[in-house]
């Protein structure tokens, strides 16, 4: 990646943790740094290159390369997991209006955990956690329309 060395990218990502900024994106040649507290688990780096870089940012960050010809790498905290959406429709967490969510911030969760309901044209889908561990935030909004692969929550995988 040319633009950013590891040591730019993990300085960044230090000063937005501790900032009470939501988001920034931060754009350097060939690099782009996206760092949301509220769309995905900490930080996404796209740099788009033929080689990957030699080292990354600080410990508890993993990398994962989408190609060998043109390397897109996402890093995220390893800390957080990640609840998608398995397809289009809307994001209930609740079975019905006024009553508790399937599950609420904070709380802990098994892989078999209903944590909501996915409706498309009148039938119901009951998603299932997936993962063991503790909720540590609800990013859709109830009621709202999600896409497939969006993230609905973020989970601290038990160890």
């Amino acid at each position: 990646m040319s633009g950013l060395s590891s040591e730019d990218i993990d300085a960044f990502v230090q000063i937005f943790e501790a900032s009470d900024w939501d988001q920034v994106d931060v754009v350097v040649g060939d690099v782009e740094l996206h760092l949301s507290k509220t769309a995905t688990a900490g930080a996404r780096i796209v740099g788009r290159s033929r080689t990957a870089p030699a080292a990354l940012p600080g410990p508890g960050v993993t990398a994962v390369s989408a190609s060998a010809t043109d390397t897109a790498l996402i890093v995220e905290h390893a800390a957080l997991a990640e609840i998608a959406a398995p397809h289009i429709g809307t994001f209930f967490r609740a079975a019905k209006p006024g009553t508790a969510p399937f599950v609420e911030v904070g709380q802990s969760i098994s892989a078999d955990t209903e944590v909501c309901l996915l409706e498309v044209m009148n039938l119901f889908t009951s998603l299932r956690a997936g993962i063991d561990g503790v909720v540590r935030q609800a990013c859709a909004t109830d009621g709202a329309l999600v896409e497939g692969g969006e993230v609905l929550f973020l989970v601290e995988p038990k160890r």
